[in-house]
């Protein structure tokens, strides 16, 4: 498989004049070599760089402003007016999710698509018309000689932002949304919760998470239990490591399982069942839990973390705000249980219909 740079051409090459940037026009890229750049499986001076750059750009577009949040609930109206148009009728919310959560970042550079769009729908155009957007970056680092920064580097950052970002938020919400299924009493405590703390006459904001400990438990027991990327990234040691009596060469890979801690029955009372009670105190307040390690830990926590709990708080809440959430699939506790493929778990398919609360 090969990576062609002349595929990116056209979008590319449209705003040169202004950027200074086009793409090498005969340079290619196997899968093997692609595949160590970008933010994820990079190592050394190259990630760090590349992260580096990534943090500076999303800083300066106004990630973890009022202005993001802005743009996320206005991504979750839409989705909530596409769900009231079904009346009822059930419906797979994979794709609906996807898009909407990739039109978040479409709309931190100032536009968004309609979710029939043709040119949304196709994934080559998230990574084509991406380039621009982050060029003017990309023209300060490609002079420089020392920099790990380069075009390939560009794509990679892309698609990890845009692919691994969007598929990883769209399976915690249609997690927690099959766990409020199959666990109606979750659904109504969360119902409970969102009416006594937001109400029915505005929107959920970022401001009321700390006044609502329950749901905020039930979105951390929604990771811990779904357990999204149980073998996290490879890492690799920089020096020769002696660990509990074995001997790591520097360049070895090593595998975080960060399953054996999400389910580890020192750390949470029921491991292998969802249990909303493992992030509340006896008072019902919020806990934290330092082996809940769902974005990584360390200097290569994920740094979409942030933005994946704004995505997360806002999506359900406001959701929950406008409907009751029903489903003629008998579900049972296989259903809620992770399934792994391929390195990650992932939620079933399954559809649920939204009843509208209030009229």
């Amino acid at each position: 498989m090969e990576f062609n740079a002349q595929e990116s051409e056209p979008s590319s090459r449209s705003h040169s004049s202004s950027t200074g940037w086009e793409p090498a026009p005969d340079r290619q890229r196997t899968a093997g070599e692609f595949i160590h750049e970008g933010i994820i499986l990079s190592n050394g001076e190259r990630w760090r760089q590349v992260r580096n750059f990534t943090l500076r750009n999303l800083r300066e577009l106004g990630f973890g402003k009022k202005s993001f949040e802005e743009k996320i609930q206005e991504e979750v109206k839409n989705v909530v007016e596409e769900l009231k148009k079904l009346k009822g009728k059930p419906l797979d919310v994979t794709e609906l999710f996807m898009n909407a959560i990739s039109n978040i970042l479409f709309s931190m550079f100032g536009n968004r698509y309609e979710y029939n769009d043709e040119t949304f729908m196709k994934v080559l155009a998230i990574m084509e018309q991406t380039f621009y957007l982050i060029s003017c970056s990309w023209g300060q680092e490609k002079d420089n000689p020392s920099s790990e920064f380069n075009e390939w580097n560009l794509v990679a950052i892309i698609h990890n932002f845009f692919m691994a970002g969007t598929e990883a938020v769209s399976s915690m919400l249609r997690n927690a949304l099959l766990i409020n299924l199959y666990h109606p009493e979750v659904q109504e405590k969360l119902h409970s919760e969102v009416d006594g703390v937001i109400g029915r006459d505005r929107i959920p904001n970022i401001k009321d998470r700390p006044n609502m400990p329950y749901t905020e438990a039930v979105m951390h027991e929604v990771l811990r239990f779904g357990d999204l990327a149980p073998f996290s990234v490879p890492h690799m040691v920089t020096k020769d490591v002696e660990f509990k009596g074995y001997f790591l060469p520097k360049g070895t890979e090593v595998y975080p399982l960060l399953c054996t801690v999400h389910r580890d029955p020192t750390k949470f009372e029921t491991p292998n069942k969802f249990n909303p009670n493992h992030f509340l105190d006896e008072n019902g307040k919020f806990m934290k839990n330092d082996a809940m390690m769902a974005f990584s830990a360390g200097k290569r926590i994920c740094p979409r973390e942030q933005l994946a709990w704004m995505e997360a708080f806002l999506f359900l809440t406001m959701i929950l705000q406008n409907f009751n959430l029903t489903s003629q699939t008998r579900l049972t506790e296989a259903d809620i249980t992770p399934k792994l493929a391929g390195f990650q778990n992932f939620p079933i398919h399954y559809e649920l219909s939204f009843i509208p609360r209030y009229l």
